[in-house]
């Protein structure tokens, strides 16, 4: 699992900056055809351009999730299951996944506004999405914090029970 949120850490840039740069213009805009209204015209590559940059946003914080990830697994190869660190790795995981859904409408929002900003007045538009998606994976990434917060708790209650033997 660690060699694999390795792979996630090269493979999320990759094809987020293969999707809104090297894909021709056609594929690319279909990708995009249910959020915003498609006038291929007006959409050239210092559009895609701009708007790659906020769609970067989510894409951080996922990459910086799976950077914990792969150490939370990386602790478990050594066999170190009770680690102060695992809950540590597990936190900064969780915490990754929410923000990236919580970034995810306002960078989407920012990308469709770069989108059709050479549009003609009046046609310009800002698209913000949640999809059932998101919403499920929010609800992970918050049972993950909490999971993270018990096994915090049980760490310190270990720690201390040490003490007193």
């Amino acid at each position: 699992m660690k060699f694999l949120c390795g792979i996630a850490l090269i493979a999320l840039p990759a094809f987020t900056f293969y999707c809104w740069l090297l894909l021709d213009s056609e594929t690319f805009l279909s990708l995009l055809q249910e959020s915003i209204p498609i006038q291929t015209q007006y959409i050239g590559l210092s559009n895609r351009l701009l708007a790659l940059v906020p769609g970067l946003i989510p894409i951080a914080l996922l990459m910086r999730g799976a950077w914990h990830l792969r150490r939370l697994f990386g602790l478990f190869a050594v066999r170190a299951f009770f680690h102060e660190e695992i809950a540590q790795r597990l936190h900064g995981f969780a915490f990754m996944l929410v923000f990236s859904v919580l970034a995810k409408p306002v960078a989407g929002a920012l990308s469709s506004a770069a989108l059709t900003m050479n549009y003609p007045e009046g046609e310009r538009s800002i698209s913000v999405t949640i999809e059932s998606g998101d919403l499920t994976t929010l609800f992970i990434g918050v049972i993950f914090l909490i999971i993270a917060w018990v096994l915090r708790e049980a760490h310190q209650l270990s720690k201390e029970n040490a003490e007193i033997v």
